[in-house]
């Protein structure tokens, strides 16, 4: 029992971490929130509303900040817990790496599209146009070759991880 509420707990700190990052670089880039939260569409996964940036390189560096995020504060997190803790740390963050580089809902697949196509306003008519340059990217050759790449990711973290070990079954 006390193993998956630690689970649960790093899992939590791995989504705040994540979030924190967009956060934190919004406020570097001096770019107005509009709002924070959870949405349950298309999946359950939390949220900032943000104005879009007008450079394409700062909206790529915002989505990407979250995954930066957890990489540096695992890496500080790993300096001071104990082994058995560290396994299932590695465990509960390959877990969210596997979210994270999903080929359906990413930030990976936003920073793609943006980057890619030049979207730089969020007016009505550029949402509409990267939502369907979004429903172009599934599916396409890009996307297959992200999709076997996470699939490959998946089988790789599955082999690494010992769950067995880490819940003391």
């Amino acid at each position: 029992m006390i193993e998956i509420i630690q689970l649960l707990l790093f899992s939590l700190i791995i989504i705040f971490l994540h979030e924190l990052g967009h956060y934190i670089v919004l406020k570097i880039f001096n770019i107005p929130i509009y709002s924070m939260g959870v949405s349950c569409q298309p999946v359950p996964h939390f949220y900032i509303r943000y104005k879009w940036p007008t450079s394409i390189i700062k909206h790529c560096a915002i989505i990407l900040s979250g995954s930066l995020t957890t990489i540096l504060g695992l890496s500080i997190l790993l300096l001071f817990i104990n082994y058995n803790m560290m396994k299932m740390l590695f465990a509960v963050y390959f877990f969210q790496l596997i979210c994270e580089t999903n080929p359906f809902f990413s930030d990976y697949v936003f920073a793609y599209v943006i980057y890619k196509n030049k979207i730089i306003n969020s007016s009505p008519q550029s949402l509409n146009v990267y939502r369907s340059l979004i429903n172009k990217y599934m599916f396409s050759f890009a996307w297959y070759i992200h999709f076997i790449l996470w699939s490959i990711l998946i089988i790789l973290l599955i082999r690494l991880i010992d769950f067995k070990d880490i819940l003391n079954i």
